[in-house]
C-alpha cells in the first residue's frame, strides 16, 4: 500500500513538473494552427523581434491599460476609510483579499462579506466570474487567479487589482497565466527592485506589456493547459482513494475485525497507474512520466522515443 502510494505521488510531482513545462513553452512559443508547438530552431520564420524577444509572427505586444473596454475596468479596491472592520458580515457579498489570489488559482480563504448594500456602494470595486485578480503587494507582487464562476459577485481590497478583460482582445486565462509567468515577473522586477516591501501602483501597472496571441490560439492554449490539469486531478483522486482505503485497513487491523491480506488492493493500482501514465504518455514530455512510474510497455517506449525527435 505504501509503495502503491509513493509511486502515486511520483506520479503526480512529475505531472505538475510536465505542465509547468508545458505552460512555459506554450506562453512564449504558443500553439500553431494545427495545435502543435512552434519550433523557433526549425522554423524561425515563424518568429519575429519584439521590445520582449523572439515571439510568434502572429503574435502582437500591447499594455495591459489595452486589453479592458474602458478605463474603470482596471481598478484597485477602496482606500481605507471606505472600507472598514466594522463592514464586516458572516453573510452577503464576498469581501477578496490578497491572501485569496494565487499562482495555481482563486482560493476563498477569507470567508468575509459585507451587505449587499454596502456591496452596492462600493460596485466601482466590485468583481464578477472572469474577471483577472492582481495582488499588488507581497513576495513577488503580481500574483494573478480568475475569478471563477463558483463564486457570486463581490468587492476587492485596495491591494488587490481588478482587471475585467475585453473578450475579443483577450481571454481571462491567458491574462492570468501571462501575468504569473517569468517573463512578466522581470518586467515587475523593473518597478520593484531594490525595495523591501515590493508594491506595484495601478498606474505603473496599466503601463506594463503584454503578449497577446490571436483569441483563437489563446482558447486552444487554455485548452490544453486545462486537460493537463485534469489529468492531474484525476490522479490525486486516485491518490485520495488510497490514503482512505489504508486508513480503513488500518482501522480494521488494529480493531481485529478483518484479516487483510498483504497485498490487498495495491495491484489493481498500479495497473490503473500504468494506464494513466500511458495516457499522459501521449502529451508532450510524456516518455518522462512514463519513466517515473515504472512504465516500461512497448507503447512508452515508442512513445518516449518519438518524444526525443521531436523535441526542438
Amino acid at each position: 500500500m505504501d509503495e502503491a502510494l509513493a509511486k502515486t505521488e511520483a506520479v503526480i510531482a512529475k505531472l505538475k513538473q510536465v505542465r509547468a513545462g508545458l505552460l512555459h513553452d506554450l506562453l512564449t512559443r504558443g500553439l500553431d494552427e494545427h495545435g502543435q508547438l512552434r519550433d523557433p530552431i526549425a522554423h524561425p520564420e515563424q518568429f519575429q523581434d519584439s521590445p520582449l524577444g523572439r515571439i510568434p509572427g502572429e503574435w502582437t505586444v500591447g499594455f495591459l491599460d489595452g486589453t479592458v473596454s474602458q478605463p474603470s475596468d482596471l481598478a484597485i479596491g477602496p482606500f481605507g476609510s471606505n472600507l472598514l472592520a466594522s463592514d464586516y458580515r458572516s453573510e452577503g457579498a464576498p469581501v477578496v483579499f490578497v491572501r485569496d489570489v494565487r499562482e495555481d488559482g482563486f482560493v476563498w480563504n477569507s470567508n468575509i462579506y459585507v451587505s449587499k448594500d454596502k456591496a452596492d456602494e462600493l460596485r466601482a470595486h466590485s468583481i464578477f466570474a472572469g474577471d483577472v485578480l492582481i495582488t499588488k503587494m507581497g513576495l513577488p507582487p503580481c500574483i494573478a487567479a480568475v475569478y471563477p464562476n463558483t463564486m457570486p459577485s463581490g468587492v476587492v481590497t485596495a491591494d488587490v487589482i481588478r482587471l475585467r478583460p475585453r473578450v475579443d482582445v483577450v481571454i481571462s486565462f491567458w491574462l492570468a497565466a501571462y501575468i504569473n509567468s517569468p517573463r512578466f515577473a522581470a518586467c515587475v522586477r523593473q518597478i520593484t527592485g531594490g525595495v523591501t516591501r515590493p508594491k506595484v501602483t495601478l498606474t505603473d501597472f496599466r503601463k506594463q506589456p503584454v503578449l497577446l496571441p490571436p483569441v483563437e490560439e489563446q482558447k486552444r492554449i487554455e485548452n490544453m493547459v486545462l486537460a493537463m490539469a485534469r489529468g492531474i486531478e484525476e490522479v490525486e483522486a486516485e491518490s485520495q482513494k488510497l490514503l482512505m482505503l489504508k486508513s480503513g485497513l488500518m482501522t480494521d487491523l488494529l480493531t481485529g475485525r478483518v484479516r487483510v491480506p498483504e497485498h490487498f488492493g495495491v495491484r489493481r493500482h498500479d495497473a490503473a497507474l500504468s494506464s494513466r501514465a500511458h495516457e499522459s504518455a501521449s502529451g508532450p514530455l510524456g516518455s518522462e512520466i512514463a519513466d517515473e512510474s515504472g512504465d516500461t510497455s512497448p507503447h512508452a517506449k515508442n512513445t518516449s522515443s518519438h518524444a526525443k525527435r521531436e523535441a526542438p
